[in-house]
C-alpha cells in the first residue's frame, strides 16, 4: 500500500541515515515507491545541545531541564529542520514531528522534561515557526487508546490521535514621566494569559461528561466536592456510604454523592480546580529617582492556579514519628472536637484515615499569589561631590531584598511557586552594597 505521508521523530540524525540506507536498499530491490512506503518511529530527544549534563544525572519532573535561552531553543528548532531536510534528500516526506514522546520523563536528556510554560514557549516561538516554514505539523505525543474493550486480550495499543489547542496573549504597558526638574518615575505592567485545551480525546462513550478529558484544559484536576465536616453521630449515621472507609466519625469530611448512586467513590470525582501549572501570570514594577535618591520595586503573581497540599503536611498520621502522628501545621491546632465544632481541620486520628485523604476541594487549594519580588533603595552621590573627591566616576550605595512579602491563601509554610506543595519555606535575601566605577 502506498502512503503519501509519514510521521517520524528521531533520537538523532543517525535515524535519517538509517532511513536513507533503507530507502536505497529498497530501490536496489526494484521498489519504486521506497521513498513513500513505511515509516520510522523514535524520539527527537537527543540533540547535540544537551546542556552538558553528566550522563549519570537524571532530569527532574515538572521542571524545564532544557536551558530556556534563545540560542539553545533556536538551535533545537534548527535541529528539527535539519532532520526533516535529511529525510527529504532521500525522498522520504515527513508530515509531522513530536518534540518529545513523554514530556515529563526523568532521563539524562534535557529535552525530556518540560513545564507547560517552557514547552509552550519553545513550540510557540521556535519550533512552530520553523515547522511552518517546512510545511510540517507539530504533534503532541502518543495517546493510549481508552475505547479498547476488555475482550481485546492485550494492553491498549498506542496511536497518534486526539487534538489539542493552545492559545494565549501577552501584553505589556510602560509609562515614563517626569515631575518638575528632578523627579523621574516609571510604571511597567505585563500580563500573560494562555490556555491549552483538549479538543478531541479517545474517551470511552460511557464516560460521564464530568470525567471526560475532551473539552477540558490540559492538566485539569478532578476530585470530590467536600461540604464540610460531619458535626454529629446522627449526621454520620444518615450519611452516604463511603467506599474509602467504614469508620466515619463526627469531624470526618462530608462529600457530595455527585452521581447519586448512594456511595462515595471514584465515580463522584468531578472537575474541582484550575490546572496546577501557570496559565495566567502578571508582574508590575515601579520606581522613581530624585536628586540621586532612587527606589525600585517589582511585584509578580499568578491567578487561576490550584495545587494539591501534601498529605505529609496536612494529616497528622502521615508524620514520621514513633507516636504515629505529629502536629505539623497550625491547621491541626484547629481540628474538629466536640468542643470545637467550628474547627477547620478534620478530627485528628492516630492511624491513617483513607476517607479524609481523598483528593477533594479540601486539599486542592488555590495557589494564586502576589509577591513583592524585589525592592531596592539606593543613593548616588552628585557630580560635584564626585569631582571634589576625585577618586570615582560614580559612587552609589544601595540596599535591596528579594522575596520580601507574599500574599496568598495558602499556609505560610508554603512557597506557592513550587511545583508541589511540600513544606518549603520561602527564602528571603537582603543585600547591602556599593556600586563604584573608576
Amino acid at each position: 500500500m502506498k502512503h503519501n505521508k509519514h510521521y517520524a521523530s528521531a533520537s538523532s540524525l543517525r535515524m535519517a541515515e538509517m532511513a536513507a540506507t533503507f530507502a536505497e536498499q529498497q530501490k536496489k530491490e526494484g521498489n519504486e515507491n521506497a521513498g513513500t512506503m513505511g515509516g520510522f518511529f523514535s524520539n527527537i530527544m537527543n540533540p547535540k545541545y544537551q546542556n552538558d549534563l553528566p550522563l549519570d544525572r537524571e532530569g527532574k519532573e515538572g521542571t524545564d531541564m532544557f536551558i530556556q535561552e534563545d540560542r539553545y531553543l533556536q538551535a533545537y528548532a534548527t535541529y528539527f529542520s535539519k532532520f526533516i531536510d535529511a529525510y527529504r534528500i532521500e525522498g522520504i516526506d515527513i508530515f509531522g514531528v513530536m518534540p518529545q514522546n513523554e514530556f515529563n520523563s526523568a532521563q539524562v536528556f534535557p529535552s525530556c522534561c518540560w513545564t507547560a510554560a517552557g514547552l509552550a514557549n519553545f513550540i510557540g516561538k521556535y519550533l512552530g515557526p520553523a515547522m511552518q516554514e517546512q510545511g510540517v505539523e507539530v504533534i503532541f505525543g502518543t495517546m493510549e487508546r481508552r475505547t479498547v474493550p476488555p475482550t481485546y486480550g492485550s494492553q491498549s495499543p498506542y496511536a497518534n490521535m486526539g487534538e489539542t489547542k493552545n492559545h494565549g496573549i501577552d501584553a505589556e504597558l510602560k509609562w515614563n514621566s517626569k515631575i518638575g526638574q528632578h523627579f523621574n518615575y516609571f510604571v511597567k505592567v505585563n500580563l500573560s494569559l494562555s490556555e491549552s485545551r483538549i479538543i478531541e480525546k479517545d474517551d470511552p462513550p460511557a464516560t460521564p461528561i464530568q470525567q471526560q478529558d475532551e473539552g477540558k484544559p490540559i492538566g485539569w484536576q478532578s476530585g470530590l466536592i467536600s461540604t464540610g465536616l460531619y458535626q454529629t453521630w446522627n449526621a454520620v449515621y444518615n450519611s452516604t456510604i463511603s467506599s474509602y472507609s467504614s469508620n466515619l466519625i463526627p469531624g470526618s469530611l462530608s462529600y457530595v454523592d455527585y452521581n447519586g448512586d448512594g456511595i462515595i467513590d471514584v465515580f463522584d470525582m468531578v472537575p474541582i480546580a484550575d490546572p496546577s501549572y501557570a496559565t495566567k501570570t502578571y508582574a508590575f514594577s515601579l520606581g522613581f529617582n530624585w536628586k540621586g535618591f532612587g527606589v525600585h520595586a517589582m511585584f509578580n503573581g499568578m491567578f487561576d492556579i490550584s495545587k494539591y497540599i501534601s498529605d505529609l503536611y496536612l494529616f497528622e498520621y502521615t508524620g514520621h514519628h514513633p507516636l504515629g502522628f505529629q502536629l505539623l501545621n497550625n491547621e491541626q491546632l484547629d481540628a474538629w472536637t466536640p468542643t470545637n465544632t467550628d474547627g477547620e481541620h478534620p478530627a485528628l486520628h492516630l492511624s491513617s484515615n483513607n476517607h479524609d485523604k481523598q483528593r477533594s476541594t479540601y486539599n486542592v487549594r488555590s495557589s494564586a499569589f502576589l509577591r513583592l519580588k524585589t525592592l531596592e533603595v539606593k543613593y548616588k552621590i552628585g557630580k560635584r561631590l564626585q569631582d571634589k573627591i576625585g577618586l570615582f566616576e560614580s559612587f552609589e550605595v544601595y540596599v535591596n531584598g528579594n522575596n520580601l512579602a507574599t500574599w496568598s491563601d495558602l499556609p505560610d509554610e508554603f512557597d506557592p511557586e513550587q511545583s508541589q506543595l511540600e513544606v518549603y519555606p520561602i527564602t528571603k535575601r537582603y543585600n547591602l552594597g556599593l556600586r563604584v566605577s573608576f
